[in-house]
């Protein structure tokens, strides 16, 4: 049972509550307001650093094979900030030709998830590297 649960409460579980809530975030900017395109881009680069940040606390799930649960952080990672970006990034419309630049919030929203990421990574190795 307890397997169970370190599978089922893991780091692809937290994303699919981001991405559920990027799409909250995204049905509340309709019809789009500039208070509303305000909130997600915020959440491209905000939102997504402490997701990202968050997504590490996975560790304190007990029973877990470490190693192989920073594979699966890793990953869910890449592929959770993807889905949830490109999720906020649709939401944001300002109604002229400034649509076309709404693709930076890519790039924002994966440097500072990155941000995030990186030292996190690091850290949890060298913790790991400390605890075998």
């Amino acid at each position: 049972m307890n397997r169970f649960l370190s599978i089922l409460f893991g780091p692809e579980l937290l994303w699919v509550g981001y991405f559920l809530l990027c799409s909250f975030l995204r049905a509340r900017n309709l019809p789009p307001s500039p208070e509303g395109n305000a909130l997600l881009e915020k959440s491209c680069t905000l939102g997504m650093f402490l997701a990202t940040a968050l997504t590490f606390a996975v560790f304190a799930v007990p029973g877990t094979n470490r190693w192989l649960l920073l594979v699966r952080v890793f990953m869910a990672v890449g592929i959770g900030l993807n889905i949830c970006l490109f999720r906020l990034i649709d939401g944001i419309n300002y109604g002229d030709s400034r649509n076309s630049g709404t693709i930076g919030w890519w790039f924002y929203g994966l440097m500072t998830g990155g941000v995030a990421l990186l030292p996190g990574i690091l850290l949890t190795i060298v913790l790991l590297r400390r605890t075998s």
